[in-house]
């Protein structure tokens, strides 16, 4: 995964604002190793959630926190 290409197709877009929007404040598991740097990242553990498309909701999580809130925003515009 790259932080902040929520819908998965290599580029962050306003389109992941979207998919944001949709994840805002669901939780599952965090990475202990956070690194919201603009490299591939192992994919986290799955979360029970996933987008109408299939995508699961970790890759909503940006900042690796847990949880999809604000700080992933930032995220998203960083990259």
């Amino acid at each position: 995964m790259w932080p902040g290409d929520i819908n998965d197709n290599g580029i962050v877009s306003e389109v992941d604002l979207l998919y944001w929007g949709w994840a805002n404040g669901a939780t599952g598991p965090a990475r202990e190793d956070e690194n919201p740097e603009w490299e591939a990242q192992p994919l986290p553990a799955a979360w029970s959630q996933n987008f109408p498309d299939g995508i699961n909701y970790a890759f909503a999580d940006a900042d690796v926190s847990g949880t999809v809130d604000e700080d992933d925003v930032e995220e998203i515009e960083d990259n």
